[in-house]
C-alpha cells in the first residue's frame, strides 16, 4: 500500500521503532535520524508498547520487530492496522521465516524484511511505501 506523505511537520514522515533489543533500536533510530525525509517519534520495547507510543506521537510509520517480550510483532500487527489503518507498518526481524512473512502480510503488514540487511536498505524501503517520499 502507498500511504500519503504526511502534511504536518514540514512533510516529515514520523517512525516509531519497537524492538526489545536497545542496541537494534539504536540503529534503526541513528539511520532514520540521518534521513532528512524522517523523524523518529518514539520508541518501544515490545508490541504494548508500540501501540502506546503510536497513540501518544501519531506516528506515520512503525518499524516492528518480531520476536518481542509481553506482545511480539505478529500479535500486535493486527492491533496496530485496525487501529491505525494509515499507518506505514514495516516487520524487521532476524527471524524471518517466509511463512512469518506471509503471516505478516496477512495481518497488514506493508513490508517485512529481516535484519541482515543494511538499516539504509530499512529506511529507503520504508520511504517507498510513501507517495513521492
Amino acid at each position: 500500500m502507498i500511504h500519503p506523505v504526511p502534511k504536518g511537520n514540514g512533510g516529515l514522515i514520523r517512525v516509531v521503532i519497537a524492538d526489545d533489543e536497545a542496541d537494534a533500536r539504536l540503529l534503526v533510530r541513528l539511520s532514520f535520524e540521518l534521513d532528512p525525509r524522517f523523524e523518529v517519534a518514539g520508541e518501544a520495547s515490545n508490541g504494548r508498547e508500540a501501540l502506546d507510543v503510536l497513540t501518544a506521537s501519531g506516528a506515520d510509520a512503525v518499524v516492528l520487530d518480531l520476536h518481542m517480550p509481553q506482545m511480539h510483532g505478529l500479535e500486535s500487527l493486527p492491533l496496530i492496522r485496525k487501529q491505525f489503518p494509515r499507518v506505514a507498518i514495516v516487520l524487521f526481524s532476524a527471524y524471518l521465516t517466509g511463512a512469518a512473512r506471509l503471516t505478516a502480510v496477512r495481518l497488514g503488514a506493508d513490508d517485512a524484511m529481516e535484519k541482515t540487511v543494511a538499516p539504509r536498505q530499512l529506511v529507503e524501503r520504508m520511504a517507498r511505501l510513501f507517495a513521492a517520499a
